[in-house]
């Protein structure tokens, strides 16, 4: 292969190339997530197919204009996008997946509250002296409408501190088993703290 990329003559390559949900409609989101990739059998020049390796930077993209709330697209190889660069590649082939099944959802948004997953022990003669508290106290969760309204509460990552004997802060990450790609939370982690006398 090294020695064909430096010639003139046409080769055939597989390379996997990212799926790329293009144009959905203003107000709207996906519901699942896609494949990330396809596999695409491309043919082109030695030189041609080094480029496309080295820049990373063509893909398949789905126009999703046309779809009102579900359908499933059949990848072709019209979908495959690459920039010009004085080569010629063409996409002969989508080899897997050979369709992805697009549903649509209109996009939401919503505040909850943040739950701090922290258990805190003092030491003895030490106390809590007031709730524990975190900043911010609640964050907005956006996605699709029909997963949005089923969060009420994110949780913090687990911790367990023990033989407190003095005020503490803390950076903690916001947990998310449960919520797929498409959604998305205002705020990655928030600020803990506890007052401990």
């Amino acid at each position: 292969f090294w020695i064909a990329v430096v010639s003139e003559d046409d080769f055939e390559y597989e390379i996997n190339l990212p799926i790329v949900p293009t144009d959905i409609p203003r107000g709207k989101t996906l519901v699942d997530s896609l494949p990330d990739i396809a596999r695409v059998r491309l043919e082109g020049t030695g030189k041609a197919m080094l480029a496309l390796l080295f820049y990373r930077d063509a893909r398949v993209n789905i126009d999703c204009r046309s779809i009102q709330r579900a359908k499933r697209v059949a990848l072709t190889t019209q979908m495959v996008q690459q920039p010009r660069r004085g080569g010629t590649i063409v996409a002969r082939e989508i080899l897997n997946p050979d369709s992805v099944w697009i549903r649509l959802s209109p996009l939401a948004s919503r505040r909850v509250p943040v739950i701090p997953a922290v258990t805190l022990r003092t030491m003895a003669g030490y106390i809590l002296a007031s709730p524990m508290k975190v900043n911010p106290d609640s964050i907005t969760v956006e996605g699709p409408e029909e997963k949005v309204r089923r969060v009420d509460r994110v949780f913090t990552e687990t911790r367990e501190l023990t033989g407190v004997r003095s005020s503490i802060q803390r950076r903690l990450k916001l947990i998310t088993p449960q919520m797929p790609a498409s959604m998305k939370l205002s705020a990655a982690a928030v600020d803990f703290s506890a007052d401990v006398q």
